[in-house]
């Protein structure tokens, strides 16, 4: 993304506080679903069956209830802990900068946004190693390039900060990490018998988890592995209607009802872009694919308009069939090889999916996919079963807990935690919610988050209209 197309983002984002705002006077009772959703039904909807632990929780009411440290391998992790030192190291041309970067309430890419904008260089300047939740409190190694010492000294006081590491060559590219460690507080509706999780906590330790690629893999109305599965099939022109007025049980009923409402004009690309125009941001991607229909391109050629999306539709199909096969696995009905190969990537993973694509007419899928060049197949494979390495926990009146734990690289932390709690997330909270403020990394005697806080500007509070599955 070049500099043009961020401020362009930040113009619409802005636009859209504006009228939200409008909106949320007008339609108060559509900004937030009546109720959460059933975390047994969205677990389906994404592939994962036979998960269904008795307690139930919610997950991320405080960014810093979910804290991610990255942890880079030979004893070497970013942390949260604030840094009292500047840089001092002077800075050669051609040099690179390693620093920790750590940040709260905001996503690496807006993060990284920011830092280069104040800076006076460009995002690509700016490497990463993987990306960190934005409904959280996150430390991960940088590299950055094109900038001096001063400047980064000069930074000032918002939404993340930078730690001094190194001066050296080269810079961080994505994968180059061995996992992270969590340390996430989840409340709960029921009181916490302390036995009985504690031995729960001890089986997953040792027994593992099967693999499951998460929710948020799927986007926030779970209909990705949908959209994945019709450019499978070859049915372009289904996959626009579905990505620009489909609807799921997940919609938050603002956006449905402006999908609703664009529906009745479909095909008058002119007129739906008008009810999309009045939420710019959250629906710049249908807005982006419009342009290109009302330029006249043909739907393959529309969807080129939106590669990043039209990825991570293909993407979730893939994924959400990994999340069926090891589930049958977990039910002892197949049996997977390690590692496993992730489908529509080899001919060795189409002969192990062979049934599931099969069964979705989904044979065929390297012809359809021809008009998307960025969508080619490459050999890729993930270990089918994960070893946590749990580190403690600890309970707070009863209905608070905190989980310390390690996993390795691209393993997400709320597949772990399915196995312990019925997640809940977003708005509405329910009312069972415990509400009281602690300093988990304090509870669970691995430092304390009281100082970080202090050096960090409290995000905005904004609006979790989607909420998070």
């Amino acid at each position: 993304m070049d500099k043009k197309e961020q401020v362009s983002e930040s113009e619409l984002f802005k636009l859209e506080q504006e009228n939200y705002e409008k909106l949320a006077k007008k339609y108060p009772d559509q900004m937030v679903r009546s109720s959460q959703y059933d975390p047994a039904t969205a677990l389906q909807y994404v592939g994962i069956t036979g998960v269904n632990p008795s307690l139930t929780g919610y997950l991320r009411y405080y960014p810093q209830d979910f804290i991610v440290e990255e942890l880079k391998g030979e004893g070497d992790q970013t942390t949260i802990d604030p840094s009292t030192e500047p840089f001092t190291q002077e800075i050669s041309e051609g040099e690179t900068i390693y620093a920790d970067l750590v940040k709260i309430g905001i996503g690496t890419f807006e993060a990284i946004n920011q830092l280069s904008s104040q800076v006076g260089i460009s995002p690509q300047k700016v490497g990463y190693a993987g990306m960190k939740d934005g409904r959280a409190l996150t430390s991960q190694r940088v590299s950055i390039r094109g900038t001096t010492v001063e400047k980064l000294n000069a930074l000032p006081k918002s939404h993340f900060f930078i730690k001094p590491k190194q001066i050296g060559k080269g810079a961080i590219s994505p994968g180059q990490l061995v996992g992270n460690r969590f340390t996430i507080t989840v409340r709960t509706e029921q009181d916490i018998d302390e036995q009985a999780f504690s031995e729960s906590l001890q089986k997953l330790g040792k027994d593992g988890f099967p693999n499951f690629f998460g929710t948020q893999r799927f986007g926030h109305r779970l209909i990705n592995p949908h959209l994945g599965l019709l450019l499978s099939q070859g049915k372009p022109e289904e996959a626009i209607r579905a990505f620009l007025v489909g609807t799921s049980p997940f919609d938050v009923p603002i956006y449905k009802s402006m999908r609703v409402k664009a529906k009745e004009s479909y095909g008058d690309w002119q007129k739906m872009k008008k009810t999309f125009d009045i939420l710019p941001y959250k629906f710049r991607h249908e807005r982006l694919l419009l342009d290109a229909l009302i330029a006249g391109d043909r739907p393959t050629q529309a969807l080129l308009a939106i590669q990043d999306q039209v990825r991570f539709w293909f993407y979730s199909y893939g994924s959400f069939l990994v999340n069926q096969f090891l589930s049958q696995a977990m039910a002892g009905q197949v049996t997977s090889p390690d590692p496993l190969p992730l489908p529509q990537t080899s001919d060795e993973a189409d002969r192990l999916f062979d049934y599931y694509l099969e069964r979705d007419n989904t044979k065929d899928y390297q012809e359809h996919l021809r008009p998307y060049p960025f969508l080619r197949r490459r050999s890729r494979t993930i270990p089918p079963w994960i070893t946590p390495q749990i580190h403690g926990h600890a309970i707070s009146n009863k209905k608070i807990v905190v989980v310390n734990f390690s996993l390795p690289k691209a393993v997400y932390a709320t597949t772990f935690l399915m196995f312990l709690f019925r997640l809940h997330g977003g708005n509405p909270i329910p009312t069972w919610v415990e509400a009281t403020d602690i300093d988990a990394k304090k509870e669970v005697g691995a430092g304390s988050v009281t100082a970080t806080l202090e050096k960090l500007e409290p995000p905005t509070q904004r609006r979790v209209v989607e909420g998070e599955i």
